[in-house]
């Protein structure tokens, strides 16, 4: 896995990121797989990224605590809140915690704060 730097993170420079190109990065998760395309003092600060959950694939009970910004682009992204299909977007506020599932399988565009 590469390294936590900063991604992208110079926003006085115009950039361009085919998402196409990329490889899929390992999540901690390990059936969650990631593009990284904006990240800011590395795994705890701000980041955005392409997120793809393997069909069973979960994240263990977390915190977002400046919240979090998620749009299902393909699949069903679910948690203990709900089930969300493709076109879905959902804003988690401040403090939020969920436990992440999807057993189809989802893509998601997901904004961490």
């Amino acid at each position: 896995m590469q390294e936590l730097q900063n991604i992208n993170a110079d926003l006085d420079k115009h950039v361009v990121v085919r998402t196409q190109d990329m490889e899929w990065e390992a999540s901690p998760s390990g059936t969650v797989w990631r593009k990284p395309l904006y990240r800011e003092g590395g795994e705890f600060g701000p980041v955005t990224s392409l997120v793809k959950y393997e069909a069973g694939g979960n994240f263990r009970t977390h915190f977002h605590p400046q919240g979090e910004e998620i749009l299902v682009l393909e699949g069903e992204f679910c948690d203990e809140h709900g089930r969300y299909p493709a076109g879905t977007y959902l804003l988690n506020p401040d403090g939020t915690k969920h436990a992440p599932f999807s057993d189809i399988g989802c893509t998601l565009l997901v904004r961490l704060r």
